[in-house]
């Protein structure tokens, strides 16, 4: 069974039916050194996932401007103020399922932007390639003081 309750709702109803005895076709725990399966997973969104919920948060940070005010408001709230789906339901007084639906609407908005924009992936590739040359100048200073010691000594 899922071990992550998302919003108030647990995630036991989207899952299948449990296995016969002694089946394992079923098995919700990994086994050791197996890695662990998205917790609840909703028409393609890993609602539970700390990295993918920090994913969304950055591509909401990039790409918010180019969303409706009102993706942009119920996001804020779901994203950055960690406001349940209900919570923000009431306080626009609406249903749940149709923040849901616009929470959902959004994200997939904000991955086709990735998609044909790349901005966050051009951002990791710059840090990697930043990262990787400030490996190499650290290199670099640690032989030329190797170097200068030897000169010293001679």
């Amino acid at each position: 069974m899922a071990e992550s309750i998302s919003h108030g709702r647990s995630a036991s109803a989207s899952l299948p039916a449990a296995p016969a005895a002694g089946s394992s076709a079923g098995r919700t725990r990994p086994r050791p050194g197996q890695a662990r399966p998205a917790l609840v997973s909703c028409q393609g969104l890993n609602l539970d996932s700390l990295a993918s919920r920090q994913r969304q948060v950055e591509l909401f940070e990039r790409y918010a401007p180019l969303l409706t005010e009102q993706q942009r408001d119920v996001l804020e709230l779901y994203l950055r103020s960690d406001w349940s789906l209900s919570e923000i339901a009431r306080s626009r007084d609406t249903s749940r399922a149709a923040v849901h639906d616009l929470v959902r609407r959004a994200a997939l908005s904000l991955d086709d932007y990735e998609t044909r924009l790349g901005l966050l992936e051009a951002d990791r590739r710059r840090h990697e390639t930043r990262s990787a040359l400030v490996r190499d100048l650290a290199a670099i200073r640690r032989r030329l003081t190797r170097i200068e010691q030897e000169v010293a000594r001679t």
